[in-house]
């Protein structure tokens, strides 16, 4: 499930793990209530819940640090830029 040319992982997005996300790759919060936006560490996620667990799967864990909102959060995967 390597991605070709720089492309997004293949594959459904329920399907992309730790393991299987390119280096080049970052991942975000984003909060549904306040709109706050942060950037996760992805390492430290993958030695927390494993590097073969669905990223997305993630979302229900996520809380915002501005106005705590715990519901409907949710994780955006983004290239990072030169």
């Amino acid at each position: 499930m390597e991605p070709a040319d720089g492309a997004a992982p293949a594959g459904s997005p329920d399907e992309i793990t730790f393991a299987n996300l390119p280096e080049w790759y970052d991942l975000f919060c984003s909060c549904r209530r306040c709109g706050r936006e942060n950037r996760i560490d992805r390492r430290a996620l993958a030695r927390r819940f494993g590097a073969k667990r669905p990223i997305l799967s993630l979302a229900r864990y996520l809380h915002c640090t501005d106005c705590g909102n715990k519901g409907g959060n949710v994780i955006k995967i983004g290239r990072i830029g030169r």
